[in-house]
C-alpha cells in the first residue's frame, strides 16, 4: 500500500516496508511475526507527526528515507514508511486545481483522484488524523491506522478498531487449550507483544477521563497498560519501563487514576503514573512516570518487594523495603503527585506482602480503625498492625501458625470475620497437595487458626488470592485461576466452583505460570496475569459464580 501528497511544492510517495525491529528479549519466529504486524500502527504516528500523512494509494514504493531509518533506530516497530520526492508541476493549485477537477476528481473538491487521500468523497482538507494514508472521511477506521481498510465482516468499520474476534467458550471442560470449568477466555496478550521475558503481578484500574476498565500488566522489564473497553481485543495503550532494571518481581496497584509500582530491582523506589494520560490508540510506545518516590529522611526505600495501595485513607505501604525493618513502609498519597514519608508501621518483622482495611467487623473494639496485617514470610506468621494514628502505630497481634513453611499473602472475607492465607513453600517443603490456611478474626487480639483446607487431586503452590462478595479468586501458580465458594470459610469449608488452567503443560508444585488474578473491575471481567504465557481476559460463566446447589 502506497500513497502520494503534495508538501511544500514536492509529490512525496509513501510505500510501506515490512520487518522486524531488533529487540533485546529473545523472540520466536511467531512471535517475531506477532510483534511485525502489531507494531505497524505505531510507526504510522510516528510518520504522521513528522509530517509524513495524508498519503494517497497508488504510486509507488521507494527505497526507506533518513525518517524512516531514524523510526527504526528508535525502535519504533516493524512498519516503515518509505518515501521518494520530485519535483511537482508549477501551479499547482487555484486554477490548476480546477482544470484537474474535470479530469480526474470524482468527488469534485479540486484534488486529483491520483492525489486524493478519499478520491470518491469529497474532504479538501484532506484531513488524516492516524496518518494511514486514508482521509477521515472515508477511513473506516479513522482513530487508528489501517492502511489496508481491512473489513472481514463487510459492516462498514474496519477490522482494526472493530472486534470481530469471538470468544473462546469453555465447553466439555476445554477452551481451545486450556483445561477450564465455568470460565471463558476473551483474549489474550503473549509477552512478546510487550517486549518482556517473564510475567510478574496483574492488578486493574478505571481511568476516569475515558471511563476505561485498564489492565496494568507488570514485567520483568516494566509495566504495560492494556485498555479492555473491548475485552475481546485487549488493546496495548504504552509501557512504562522499569526505574532502573530489569526484575522478576514487579507488583503495581492502582489508586484512583494512579498507579504506584515497585520492585526488586536495585533502588527502584515507588514509580507513579497518571493514567489520564494514556491514548486511545494501540501503542507499544515507552511513557514516563509522573514521579519516582525514592523514601523520606532516614528512610530510603530503596527496592520493595511489594506494595498496597489503600484508596479508602490515600495511603500507600511498601513492604520487603530496605527501609522500616523490611515491614510497613507508610507513604502519604493524599498529593499523587508529591508523596511523602508518613513513618514505619512496624519494625522486627520482615513483611512480604500486606493486606489494609478500614475494620468494620464483628470484633467491636477496632471497629473504624484502620488495619494492616503483614505477612511475614519464612516465620510462618501473620502481624496484625494499627496503623490509624501514622505516628504511634501499635501491633495488636502476631500469630505464628502451625504447618507453615512461608507465610506469603492472604485476604479477609467481606464479613472480615476470617481470613484466609496462602503459604509459598508448604507444597513443596513437606511434599503435600495444596493446603491452604484459615483464621478465624472475631477477636483480632487473639486470631485462632481454623482446620486447614486441602484441596482435593491438586499439587499446585497457590501464590495469590483475592476475595470478591462470596468468591476468592486464587492464582495458583501451574493451575492457573481458581475460583472458590468462601459463603462458608468460617467453617473452613470451601469449594472450587470454576477455573481456568492458564498453564496446561504443568500441574506440579513448581513457582511458574499464574502470578496473581485480578476480579475487581465492575464488567465483571477477570483478568490473570501468567508467568510464561501473558495477560489472560477472562469471563467467568454463571455457573462459577451462583451459590453451589
Amino acid at each position: 500500500m502506497g500513497g502520494a501528497r503534495l508538501t511544500n511544492g514536492l509529490l512525496v510517495a509513501v510505500g510501506f516496508v515490512t520487518g522486524c525491529a531488533a529487540s533485546a528479549s529473545p523472540t520466536t519466529q511467531d512471535a517475531q511475526s506477532v510483534m511485525a504486524t502489531g507494531t505497524a500502527g505505531v510507526v504510522s504516528q510516528t510518520a504522521a507527526a513528522a509530517g509524513q500523512s495524508a498519503v494517497a494509494p497508488g504510486t509507488s514504493t521507494a527505497a526507506v528515507g533518513s525518517g524512516a531509518a531514524a523510526a527504526a533506530a528508535a525502535g519504533s516497530g516493524a512498519v516503515m514508511p518509505a518515501i521518494t520526492t520530485a519535483p511537482a508541476a508549477a501551479g499547482q493549485g487555484g486554477a490548476a486545481a480546477t482544470s484537474q477537477t474535470s479530469a480526474g476528481d470524482a468527488d469534485a473538491d479540486a484534488r486529483p483522484d491520483a492525489m486524493d487521500n478519499c478520491p470518491a468523497l469529497a474532504n479538501p482538507d484532506q484531513k488524516d488524523g492516524d496518518g494511514d494514508g486514508h482521509g477521515d472521511a472515508c477511513d473506516n477506521c479513522p482513530g487508528l491506522p489501517n492502511p489496508d481498510q481491512a473489513d472481514t465482516d463487510e459492516n462498514g468499520e474496519g477490522d482494526a478498531c472493530a472486534c470481530d474476534m469471538p470468544a473462546v467458550v469453555c465447553t466439555n471442560g476445554m477452551a481451545g487449550p486450556y483445561p477450564c470449568s465455568g470460565v471463558d477466555m476473551l483474549g489474550r496478550i503473549p509477552l512478546a507483544d510487550v517486549n518482556a521475558r517473564s510475567g510478574a503481578s496483574i492488578w486493574g484500574g478505571v481511568e476516569s477521563k475515558g471511563h476505561r476498565e485498564i489492565a496494568i500488566m507488570a514485567t520483568d522489564n516494566g509495566t504495560a497498560f492494556v485498555d479492555l473497553s473491548k475485552p475481546r481485543c485487549p488493546m496495548i495503550l504504552g509501557r512504562l519501563p522499569s526505574a532502573t532494571q530489569r526484575s522478576q518481581w514487579r507488583e503495581a496497584r492502582a489508586l484512583g487514576d494512579y498507579v504506584v509500582i515497585v520492585s526488586e530491582a536495585q533502588g527502584h523506589g515507588v514509580q507513579v503514573f497518571d493514567m489520564k494520560k494514556l491514548g486511545t490508540t494501540m501503542s507499544t510506545a515507552e511513557l514516563a512516570a509522573d514521579v519516582v518516590y525514592k523514601g523520606g529522611s532516614g528512610a530510603d526505600l530503596g527496592n520493595a518487594h511489594n506494595v498496597f495501595a489503600h484508596e479508602a485513607t490515600k495511603m500507600v505501604y511498601a513492604v520487603g523495603a530496605r527501609s522500616c525493618d523490611g515491614g510497613l513502609h507508610m507513604i502519604d498519597f493524599k498529593d499523587p503527585m508529591s508523596p511523602k514519608f508518613a513513618g514505619c508501621g512496624s519494625k522486627g518483622h520482615y513483611a512480604h506482602d500486606t493486606t489494609c482495611i478500614v475494620y468494620n467487623g464483628p470484633d467491636k473494639e477496632h471497629v473504624g480503625k484502620e488495619l494492616c496485617v503483614t505477612y511475614n514470610g519464612e516465620e510462618s506468621a501473620f502481624t496484625i498492625h494499627d496503623v490509624t494514628n501514622k505516628a504511634a502505630p501499635k501491633d495488636i497481634a502476631h500469630l505464628v501458625y502451625e504447618g507453615g513453611e512461608y507465610s506469603h499473602q492472604g485476604w479477609f472475607t467481606e464479613d472480615q470475620a476470617t481470613m484466609i492465607l496462602a503459604d509459598e513453600l508448604d507444597e513443596q517443603n513437606q511434599m503435600h497437595g495444596t493446603k491452604t490456611y484459615l483464621f478465624d478474626m472475631t477477636d483480632l487480639d487473639n486470631p485462632k487458626p481454623i482446620k486447614p483446607w486441602m484441596w482435593p487431586g491438586s499439587m499446585a503452590t497457590e501464590h495469590n488470592l483475592y476475595i470478591k462478595g462470596q468468591r476468592a479468586y486464587f492464582a495458583n501458580y501451574t493451575e492457573g485461576l481458581r475460583i472458590l465458594d468462601v459463603s462458608a470459610s468460617a467453617t473452613g469449608a470451601l469449594k472450587e466452583t470454576g477455573f481456568f488452567d492458564t498453564n496446561p503443560m504443568s500441574s506440579s508444585n513448581q513457582m511458574r505460570g499464574a502470578w496473581g488474578a485480578f476480579p475487581y473491575f465492575s464488567s465483571g471481567l477477570v483478568v490473570v496475569g501468567d508467568m510464561v504465557s501473558g495477560l489472560f481476559v477472562l469471563a467467568p460463566q454463571a455457573s462459577a459464580l451462583e451459590a453451589p446447589k
